[in-house]
């Protein structure tokens, strides 16, 4: 629980900057995090790397990740690679989820963007303490993204 004190710090630092570096993430059946809803902030490390963390809600409520955008804000290819922590599912106890998504966005108009890929995801169980293979494996997925 410590950990996540620090995580959702990240998240909400300089909320209110106009940069389009937030976004509200909409999608089904998930995206690149295994969430429907998410809210995400992009920290830009160099012209093409990114440190993401976001909250989100269905599998990971708090996630960190590094993205990797060929072009930021217009079409091209984007890679998530990241962690997310669940509290508790259905079936297990809490565990993390790691990410690796490549995909491509494409821009719609100025705050509108889409994303199209593919999601490969491994759970591991801190109960059981080890990879659960109900919840592992490659999953496409369709992401609609307001950033601002």
């Amino acid at each position: 629980m410590k950990l996540l004190y620090p995580l959702i710090i990240l998240i909400f630092t300089n909320f209110l900057g106009a940069n389009r570096l937030y976004s509200i993430n909409l999608s089904f059946p998930w995206n690149d995090e295994l969430n429907q809803v998410t809210i995400r902030k992009d920290f830009q490390l160099s012209d093409n790397f990114y440190l993401c963390s976001s909250i989100g809600l269905i599998m990971n409520p708090f996630n960190l990740g590094f993205k990797y955008k060929n072009n930021y804000n217009k079409n091209g290819f984007v890679f998530y690679s990241g962690i997310g922590y669940t509290p508790l599912l259905i079936k297990w106890g809490p565990g993390v989820f790691y990410h690796f998504s490549p995909s491509y966005q494409w821009k719609a108009t100025e705050y509108l963007y889409f994303n199209l890929g593919l999601t490969y995801s491994l759970y591991y169980d801190f109960p059981e303490a080890n990879i659960m293979e109900g919840f592992s494996g490659i999953l496409p997925f369709y992401q609609l993204s307001i950033k601002f």
